[in-house]
């Protein structure tokens, strides 16, 4: 299910400001199945039932000529299907948003946009979410800063992009191997900087401090190199990420031999 909603504006007059919303609600179960081996980070064998639900304000307006300014704030919450483990593809991507049955409000974009144009022609830019209708120069070259989705302006994929209004899968938000820098909601703080002509487009996002996880109830803390991680429960374990890692790996069996169903899984791009 998804709602839509906008605040309109006289036609060929440039929009000042701009109110957008937008709101999701996914609903999904699983029957259960047969399993001849289930670990900790498997794809529960039992009947399961998850939802996710976010909701989004995009709220815009001009600062100065061709400035902009742009926040997001957004709410989510939702149950996942095992914990969120035992897939490389998440079948809902907008669960990974969620922190559990309680709405976790926060930021989701703050961001300044500055145009300099340079002739060509006009571009008539249509009003949406993030985008103040008016009209700009075909030559012109654009600069983004704050904290935004790095999706938001690499790889935009007109068919498959936002899980709100496409497909679900995790893995066709964008290519599989593309490990954009991001937190476990798929935002970071950045800067842009596009010339609308050759189609130039250059961009520094900030890798987060923690390692992207998907969102979940509980902190997740795991950290690079030898600095502690968390367990979690929230308390300090003393151990490294790669050793707090290898203890999640399953358990050889007594000769030796790894459990007969156990593989690889997909890297996680998403943090909290």
């Amino acid at each position: 299910m998804l709602a839509l909603a906008e605040v309109g504006y006289a036609q060929d007059v440039p929009e000042e400001t701009s109110a957008k919303f937008q709101a999701t609600y996914v609903w999904q179960r699983k029957y259960p199945f047969g399993a001849a081996y289930s670990g900790s980070h498997s794809l529960s064998p039992d009947r399961e039932k998850s939802y996710s639900f976010t909701a989004t304000a995009a709220l815009g307006t001009r600062t100065w000529r061709g400035g902009e300014l742009y926040f997001n704030p957004e709410v989510a919450q939702g149950v996942p299907l095992s914990g969120l483990t035992g897939l490389g593809g998440f079948t809902n991507a907008e669960i990974a948003r969620t922190s559990g049955p309680s709405p976790s409000f926060y930021r989701a974009r703050l961001f300044a946009r500055q145009t300099w144009g340079f002739g060509g022609g006009g571009e008539k830019m249509e009003s949406d979410a993030n985008q103040l209708a008016g009209s700009v120069d075909r030559h012109r070259l654009v600069l983004t800063v704050g904290n935004l989705s790095v999706l938001d302006i690499f790889d935009d994929n007109a068919f498959s992009h936002d899980p709100r209004t496409q497909f679900l899968n995790w893995s066709l938000m964008t290519y599989g191997a593309y490990d954009y820098a991001a937190d476990a909601r798929g935002y970071s703080w950045g800067l842009a900087l596009e010339y609308f002509h050759d189609d130039l487009r250059l961009g520094r996002p900030l890798h987060p401090a923690e390692r992207a996880e998907p969102a979940r109830a509980g902190p997740q803390d795991f950290q690079a190199l030898r600095r502690p991680g968390r367990d979690r429960a929230g308390t300090q374990s003393g151990r490294t990420a790669g050793e707090a890692a290898l203890s999640r790996l399953p358990q050889c069996r007594e000769d030796g031999a790894l459990p007969r169903r156990f593989g690889s899984r997909g890297s996680n791009r998403w943090g909290a």
